[in-house]
């Protein structure tokens, strides 16, 4: 009971000028709206995205604006 998978994202921040802040608050002000927050106990490492309250086909919908960002759309 309880467990929900994750994805943990871990990517060179210096180098593609996206620090996980900006990626977390780009995601909830983009369209559409994809909230992120950090699980307790997972630790601090990377970016975690949590599929919880993901409907099937959400999840091209998350990699789709992940790559836009990190790619600098």
């Amino acid at each position: 009971a309880n467990r929900v998978p994750h994805l943990l994202i871990q990517w060179d921040e210096a180098a593609l000028k996206v620090p996980r802040e900006q990626l977390k608050q780009r995601l909830a002000e983009g369209d559409p709206s994809i909230a992120t927050a950090r699980v307790h106990g997972t630790g601090d490492e990377g970016f975690l995205i949590s599929v919880f309250m993901l409907q099937p086909g959400d999840e091209t919908t998350v990699a789709k604006r992940i790559r836009q960002i990190l790619q600098r759309d």
